[in-house]
């Protein structure tokens, strides 16, 4: 697939309940949005994140080259940008398949959408497994558990 038009937004994402992770605790995280539209106006979603934000400044001039030249800057170039470098190309993957999931060849595959995961944090088990069952419940099929030290 050729990349469309490409948009970026960045976004802070507020949890509901800080997540506790051997990082520390989040209460939210900063999110880099990438929307891009094949020829035939299907449009595919893919998302960036960073555990450093000291990385933000690379990751956005990634973006800002796809913005403005319609392609993905060079893999070798991608491949030494570090951190930022693989978020870009986990959003750009992520968009791709979005993508490539709407067409008829996907769909007459028979291949399953991937969904959205719920973000579990270190709770005492009690907590945890209710919140995996308001998970399952609420529609999720894939939880993450995030622990702390």
């Amino acid at each position: 697939m050729t990349d469309g038009p490409a948009r970026v937004s960045r976004a802070w994402l507020p949890f509901r309940t800080p997540i506790e992770t051997s990082a520390g605790t989040w209460t939210g995280r900063v999110s880099w949005l990438l929307r891009l539209e094949a020829p035939d106006g299907r449009a595919g979603w893919g998302e960036a994140l960073l555990d450093d934000p000291a990385h933000a400044a690379v990751l956005e001039a990634l973006f800002d080259d796809l913005v403005a030249t319609g392609l993905p800057p060079a893999p070798a170039l991608v491949g030494r940008a570090g951190p930022a470098g693989r978020a870009f190309r986990a959003a750009l993957d992520g968009a791709r398949l979005d993508v490539l999931a709407q067409g008829p060849e996907a769909r007459s595959a028979g291949r399953p959408a991937v969904g959205v995961n719920a973000l579990i944090g270190a709770l005492d088990t009690t907590a945890t497994v209710e919140a995996a069952r308001a998970a399952v419940d609420a529609g999720f099929r894939t939880l993450k558990l995030k622990v702390g030290e």
